[in-house]
C-alpha cells in the first residue's frame, strides 16, 4: 500500500509542477520518447516512473529532482499528521 501512495504522490506532484509551468503532457511525452498513455498514468497514480525517466521529466519541466521529492516529503508529512 505505501508503494501505491508513493506512486500517488509522487504522480501528483510531477502534474502540479508541469501545470504550474505551463507544460502539455504531450509536451512531455514526446521529450521522453513515451507515450501520452505513460505520462498519464504515471500522474494519476497508476504505476511507477523509471528513475532514468523522472530525471528526463524534472529536465523537462526545468525543475531539479530534489524539488520534487520535497514536494512528496511535505505531502506525506501532512497526510500522516491527521
Amino acid at each position: 500500500m505505501k508503494n501505491l501512495l508513493t506512486n500517488h504522490q509522487l504522480g501528483k506532484a510531477l502534474h502540479d509542477q508541469r501545470k504550474t509551468k505551463g507544460i502539455k503532457q504531450s509536451t512531455i511525452a514526446r521529450n521522453l520518447k513515451v507515450s501520452l498513455s505513460y505520462i498519464s498514468k504515471v500522474e494519476n497514480g497508476k504505476i511507477p516512473i523509471y528513475a532514468f525517466l523522472l530525471f528526463q521529466y524534472c529536465k523537462a519541466i526545468d525543475m531539479p529532482v530534489q524539488d520534487i521529492f520535497n514536494a512528496i516529503a511535505d505531502a506525506l508529512w501532512f497526510f500522516n499528521a491527521d
